[in-house]
């Protein structure tokens, strides 16, 4: 809500007005006195939208009274001081009054700005405006557009993806594809930056929600599709351990560690004899997947970041012996991490009972 790259977070309540608490980076939110909107009604639902697509955020605010109306709040600074200033008369609310249970808000006529759609339980003519400016030009400012198709070891909806638009290499807005937030809907998963009267080459800085960051160009007056280009980086902490088990069984496991998310399906280890070795070692070449027989695979996140693998292949308890494995992870058939060799495993003398 103030453009310096933190989520913060605005809160309808039923017997308060909507507030705004922003973030001071480190996900608190004591970094500046909470905004509290000059609106006596309680409040169903509060979205944040760029209404005037000048580069920042406003709020939109509905009722839980059907006597009140709609209400939009211009975000703005005036005096050093930022505001959120009551343009319900301008946005043509002010005579609409009724129940609304949920909205919608996406650029339906595919103008650059975003229109809303309110939900009601009655039938109504008063429920689609398509933004526009005052004037009746279209669209209301220059704008840019990014659509988000994830893959591999993201959601397929990009949910949690958070974009940085850029104009000339200076930070303008941040924004998040939202799964769902306030009552009856969610945001589109188009995402819209007003550039206002901004000059200058526009970019966007995607961290996808397994951590990876990719930089792609923009083009004003376009919703450009960016297509995930997850890296699962290279392998680390990779470890191989072969444990004897009683009644002449044993196991393999694998572990190892990846900065970013990747495919579970993909995951792969390679075992192989050491050289001059082959007699002793007469297991040959054996490539494991989570699919292999008995085999037992599981992929979690790490806190503060990154993905921590397991694969584990149970076999029969075997001599003495050494084999190296190779180790590697990706999120599709092009953007592979590269097999990383590994200690070698010493296989010991059997356990039976």
């Amino acid at each position: 809500m103030n453009n310096d790259g933190a989520l913060d977070l605005v809160l309808g309540c039923e017997t308060a007005p909507p507030t705004v608490y922003f973030n001071n980076g480190s996900g608190d939110f004591d970094n500046e006195e909470p905004l509290r909107v000059r609106l006596a009604a309680a409040t169903n639902d509060v979205r944040a939208v760029d209404s005037d697509l000048d580069g920042i955020q406003d709020l939109l605010a509905i009722p839980r009274s059907t006597s009140d109306h709609r209400r939009l709040f211009w975000n703005q600074v005036i005096g050093g001081d930022r505001a959120l200033l009551d343009q319900s008369w301008t946005a043509g609310f002010a005579d609409s009054i009724g129940r609304i249970d949920g909205l919608a808000m996406a650029d339906f006529n595919g103008d650059g700005d975003s229109d809303i759609y309110f939900g009601r339980p009655v039938d109504s003519g008063d429920v689609f405006y398509r933004a526009k400016s005052v004037a009746g030009d279209d669209p209301i400012a220059d704008w840019v557009g990014v659509r988000l198709v994830a893959g591999g070891g993201n959601n397929g909806s990009a949910i949690g993806a958070s974009v940085r638009f850029y104009i000339s290499s200076s930070f303008e807005q941040m924004q998040i594809v939202d799964g769902g937030s306030g009552k009856g809907g969610q945001a589109d998963n188009v995402l819209i930056c007003g550039l206002g009267g901004m000059s200058g080459s526009v970019y966007a800085e995607i961290k996808w929600p397994g951590g990876y960051v990719q930089t792609e160009p923009l083009t004003r007056g376009q919703v450009m599709t960016i297509a995930d280009a997850t890296e699962p980086g290279t392998p680390t902490a990779e470890s191989g351990v072969y444990t004897a088990l009683p009644e002449g069984q044993a196991e393999f496991t694998f572990t190892w560690d990846t900065p970013y998310s990747c495919k579970p399906s993909l995951d792969k280890v390679t075992i192989t004899d050491r050289p001059r070795q082959p007699s002793q070692c007469p297991m040959g070449t054996v490539v494991l997947t989570p699919s292999s027989d008995n085999a037992t695979h599981a992929v979690t996140a790490k806190a503060g970041g990154g993905y921590h693998h397991t694969l584990t292949w149970p076999l029969e308890c075997r001599a003495p012996c050494s084999y190296n494995f190779l180790i590697e992870s990706a999120t599709d058939s092009t953007h592979k991490s590269s097999m990383q060799q590994a200690a070698q495993i010493s296989m010991p003398v059997c356990i039976s009972q």
